[in-house]
C-alpha cells in the first residue's frame, strides 16, 4: 500500500502540492509560536525568582536630586516612619535595599566597575541589602551564607554575596573566600545566590550583593531609599494606607518639599511584567490558531474534492474485493504521507536556527503532533462519504 500511495502522489503531484504547502506553512507558524512559548516557560523556571507574595515596597525619592549637586539627604525621617510601621502586628519582617527590588526595571539600574581580586575591572550589577532579606524575599542560597551588615572576616575584609551567574561569567573556581574590590574597599565572598531576576521572564544578571552601608550613599545613590516589607496575607492595603498617613505627618511643615513617597505592591509589579509577555505571546499564538483552523477547513475541502472525484475508483476497488476500511486507510495514509513531507522544511529551519536547543526540540515535537493530528482530522468527513459508497449504483451509472 505504501508503495502505491507514493506512486499516486508522484503521478498527481499538482493535486496534492497545495495541501503540502499549506500544511508546511502551518507547521512553520506553529514552530515559531511553540518555540516562543517554550522559551518563555524555560526563562520563567531559571534560577533567580524571588518570593514577592505579600511583599510591599516602600520608600521615597528626591525629585530634584539630579539637579542639585550639593545635596546630601538620607531622609532620616524615613527611619522613624519605618520604625512606627514595623511596630504593627501585621508586619512580618523588613529589609532596606538598593537595587534589590525585583520587577521594577528590566535591567539593573546600578552598574559599576568591580575588580576580582587584584585583576582587571569589570562592569556588573551591584545590589545592597540591610536587614532580614531572607525573611522578606527568601532568595535561594546554593552555597555559603548571607552576610551581616558591618561584619568583618578573619582577614579584616567586609563581606559580600555573588550570584551563580557572576561566578560562571568570570570563571571563579572557588568563589567562597575570593575577594572583590569596589571603590578601594575589599569584600570577601561568603555566599552564592542562585540568581536575581529583575523580570521573571528574563535570565538572571551577574550580580554582587553588598551590605547597605556608607559606600553607596557617599557615591550619589542617596536620591532614593527603598524598603521591602513582608506582611501577613491580606494586609497589603492597610500597610500602604498607614505608610501614606505617616509620610504626610512626617513632611508637615514643608521640610523636604522635593521628596515624594514610593509605594509598589510586588505582586502587581510581577503581574505587569507577566502581562507584557503574555501579550507578546498572544500576538504570535492567535494568528497561528486562526491559520490552523483555516488550514483544517482547506485540507478537508481538498480531500472532499479528491474523494468525490475518485468515487468510481473506490467503487471498482470494492467490487473486486477491497474493503471500505482498507480504502479509508489508504486515504488516511495518503494524507499522513503528505503531512510528513510538509514537516521537512520546518524541522530543518527550526533546528538550524536554534542549534538543537531543548526548547526547539520540544517545539518540534508538539508541532509535529499537531500537524499529524490535522492530517487525521482532515480525513474524518471524507471517510464518512467513502463508507456510504454503493458500488452497484455507481458502476451502473458509469
Amino acid at each position: 500500500m505504501i508503495k502505491h500511495i507514493f506512486t499516486m502522489l508522484r503521478h498527481q503531484n499538482r493535486k496534492y502540492f497545495a495541501i503540502a504547502v499549506e500544511m508546511a506553512l502551518v507547521f512553520i507558524i506553529l514552530l515559531w509560536s511553540m518555540t516562543s512559548l517554550f522559551d518563555i516557560v524555560k526563562k520563567y523556571h531559571t534560577p533567580g525568582m524571588l518570593d514577592t507574595e505579600n511583599v510591599v515596597v516602600l520608600g521615597c525619592v528626591e525629585t530634584d536630586a539630579y539637579f542639585n549637586k550639593n545635596r546630601y539627604k538620607q531622609f532620616p525621617f524615613l527611619n522613624n516612619i519605618m520604625d512606627k510601621i514595623g511596630a504593627n502586628d501585621y508586619i512580618e519582617c523588613i529589609v532596606e535595599n538598593l537595587n534589590f527590588t525585583p520587577y521594577i526595571n528590566s535591567d539593573s539600574n546600578l552598574n559599576w566597575r568591580i575588580s576580582i581580586g587584584s585583576g582587571d575591572k569589570f562592569i556588573c550589577a551591584l545590589r545592597a541589602v540591610d536587614g532580614d532579606v531572607e525573611g522578606v524575599y527568601k532568595p535561594e542560597l546554593i552555597e555559603g551564607r548571607w552576610f551581616v551588615d558591618g561584619e568583618r572576616t578573619e582577614r579584616g575584609h567586609r563581606t559580600a554575596v555573588i550570584t551563580k551567574q557572576f561566578a560562571e561569567k568570570y570563571k571563579l573556581e572557588k568563589p567562597i573566600g575570593s575577594t572583590v574590590t569596589l571603590e578601594g574597599s575589599t569584600y570577601e565572598i561568603v555566599g552564592i545566590l542562585s540568581g536575581f531576576k529583575n523580570n521573571p521572564l528574563e535570565e538572571s544578571e551577574p550580580s554582587v550583593i553588598f551590605p547597605l552601608n556608607g559606600f553607596f550613599f557617599q557615591n550619589g545613590c542617596d536620591a532614593w531609599r527603598e524598603f521591602g516589607v513582608r506582611v501577613k496575607p491580606g494586609y497589603e492595603e492597610k500597610l500602604i494606607n498607614d505608610f501614606y498617613h505617616e509620610f504626610r505627618l512626617a513632611l508637615t511643615g514643608g521640610k523636604f518639599n522635593s521628596v515624594i513617597p514610593l509605594v509598589y505592591d510586588s505582586s502587581t509589579l510581577k503581574a505587569r511584567t507577566m502581562k507584557d509577555a503574555v501579550t507578546e505571546l498572544a500576538m504570535t499564538g492567535i494568528p497561528a490558531i486562526f491559520l490552523l483552523i483555516f488550514t483544517i477547513l482547506g485540507v478537508i475541502g481538498i480531500n472532499l474534492m479528491d474523494v468525490k472525484s475518485r468515487m468510481n475508483e473506490f467503487a471498482l476497488r470494492i467490487s473486486v474485493g477491497a474493503t471500505i476500511r482498507k480504502i479509508v486507510m489508504m486515504v488516511f495514509c495518503q494524507n499522513f504521507a503528505i503531512g510528513l513531507i510538509s514537516l521537512i522544511p520546518g524541522v530543518i529551519i527550526i533546528l538550524l536556527a536554534n542549534d538543537f536547543a531543548a526548547t526547539a526540540l520540544c517545539a518540534v515535537g508538539v508541532s509535529v503532533i499537531v500537524v499529524l493530528l490535522l492530517a487525521v482530522v482532515a480525513v474524518i468527513y471524507p471517510a464518512v462519504l467513502i463508507s456510504k459508497i454503493n458500488p452497484s449504483i455507481l458502476l451502473k451509472e458509469e
